[in-house]
């Protein structure tokens, strides 16, 4: 595996150096890898680099199979729409005008017919994975500690947002209950992307340029499309910078395997329903939706983090969003989760579901 290995230390933050610490100390020379305090060099969104489709190339294939064995709790399968390449010469007429493989859409008479700028297309259903990247930057973190590397805050005590703005995103309440993923959907603004998020949530992202150059251009587009079929509620609008994704990691594929084993936090034995449930049945005066949110965050760690819960008030203050204070203790002894906006915006989609920044911010105060 390529970038293992040597004594300079890493700086960071970013997935690319907590996979460049986590090969380093995998092959038995561990690096150390100083970061800022976010870790994580990009919001807890999911973006449209955080996509991988397997059957598009064995470098795709060989990091989504890996993904999938070494955190499980961190990727979703997910089936995409996406504009169908029109067929040419011969295989237009002895074809039917379709390429590729998966199953043809016509817009003209689906559901997302009033999303797009040409509604006579064709769509193709792609197979993907969705990866939580955020927290795979922690997960990957987490197991090159535990096999001897070294992790330490870098310079800079506040999260460091990059600077140049490449897209927009606004994350909504999804407008139908159940809807396929949307990808890179052409509408008269430019193409617009559509990633189904947890708890109903749902999140538009659009390149910056052209007609769409902020949050509120992206609300009124959104507005103008998605009213046709339901009515629209947009929880937060912003920009994102310049930030390492899956992308990046491609070049290291090749010298990955599936059967080089889970990261610590991965490591569910039985498999993630079989381990959910055992989780479940043990902690079983705790809401299982909670019991499971957890495990999509956390993993194998879940039991250690439950240890001692007897009774709902065990889990600490409420702060909101389904966050309560024993794990944010545990974001903040085994995660380097430093201060409020860390645990918001970095460790969990928290910003998104209601905590409360401001009791957020007083408790890990009191308990820091």
């Amino acid at each position: 595996m390529a970038g293992a290995g040597g004594s300079d230390p890493l700086g960071g933050p970013g997935v690319v150096n907590a996979f460049r610490a986590w090969q380093a100390a995998a092959g038995g020379q561990p690096r150390d890898w100083h970061f800022r305090a976010g870790l994580t060099d990009r919001p807890a969104i999911p973006l449209p680099c955080d996509l991988l489709f397997p059957g598009e190339s064995p470098a795709e294939k060989t990091l989504a199979d890996w993904l999938m064995a070494a955190a499980p709790h961190l990727v979703q399968p997910i089936r995409m729409l996406r504009p169908a390449p029109r067929a040419r010469g011969l295989r237009r007429l002895f074809g039917g005008g379709r390429l590729g493989a998966g199953e043809i859409l016509d817009a003209s008479d689906r559901l997302i017919s009033g999303m797009l700028a040409a509604p006579e297309g064709t769509f193709q259903v792609a197979k993907a994975t969705l990866t939580d990247v955020t927290r795979l930057t922690v997960a990957l973190a987490r197991d090159a500690v535990r096999l001897g590397g070294q992790v330490t805050p870098g310079d800079s005590g506040d999260v460091v947002e990059a600077s140049a703005a490449t897209g927009l995103y606004a994350v909504l309440a999804r407008p139908w209950p159940e809807m396929a993923g949307l990808h890179e959907l052409p509408t008269v603004a430019g193409p617009l992307s559509l990633i189904p998020m947890p708890n109903d949530l749902m999140l538009a992202h659009v390149p910056t340029g052209g007609e769409v150059t902020s949050g509120r251009d992206l609300e009124g587009l959104l507005a103008a499309i998605l009213t046709r079929r339901a009515t629209l509620r947009t929880v937060l609008a912003g920009d994102v910078g310049a930030t390492a994704c899956l992308r990046d990691l491609l070049p290291c594929a090749e010298g990955l395997s599936a059967s080089s084993g889970p990261l610590h936090d991965g490591g569910m034995d039985g498999g993630y329903g079989l381990f959910a449930n055992r989780v479940a049945a043990t902690w079983a005066h705790l809401d299982a939706a909670y019991i499971r949110t957890l495990i999509s965050r956390h993993g194998a760690s879940v039991p250690e983090m439950l240890d001692g819960v007897h009774r709902d008030a065990d889990l600490g203050e409420d702060l909101g969003g389904g966050l309560f204070g024993r794990e944010v203790d545990w974001m903040m002894r085994h995660e380097w989760a430093e201060d409020a906006a860390t645990v918001l915006h970095r460790r969990g989609p928290f910003a998104f579901l209601g905590t409360d920044p401001e009791r957020l911010r007083r408790w890990m105060e009191q308990n820091g």
